[in-house]
């Protein structure tokens, strides 16, 4: 584990039962400083969460591959950016349901239609 990551779990107000928790957490999946400290913050701010529950919530929003053409990532919504005839779509989702949806054009954005996600 990185020298900053573990300054930055030193410098925290986490109890040691907790920190420990999160250095094995923070040992399957390499985070960059940023998010970590991010994670303490949470953790510092929700006494009363499990480690493993924050760190699922807060990873939950890092964006991930849902097909060849559809990126999503969770927050307040679900949010969706998927690759479409022409354009990008980019949607936010509450329960099941699109609340809104933004079309753009390849165009608009200065991309051919060779376009890709990847």
């Amino acid at each position: 584990m990185p020298a900053s990551t573990l300054a930055v779990l030193e410098e925290s107000q986490l109890d040691e039962r907790r920190r420990a928790e999160l250095i094995e957490e923070l040992k399957e999946r390499r985070l960059p400083r940023s998010a970590v400290v991010e994670l303490v913050k949470r953790l510092v701010e929700n006494p009363g969460q499990e480690v493993d529950e924050v760190t699922a919530s807060y990873l939950s929003s890092f964006p991930h591959r849902l097909d060849d053409v559809t990126l999503e990532a969770e927050g307040n919504y679900v949010y969706r950016i998927r690759r479409v005839q022409g354009g990008v779509e980019f949607m936010m989702v509450r329960d099941a349901s699109a609340v809104d949806v933004l079309a753009i054009s390849l165009d608009d954005l200065g991309f051919s239609n060779s376009f890709n996600l990847a």
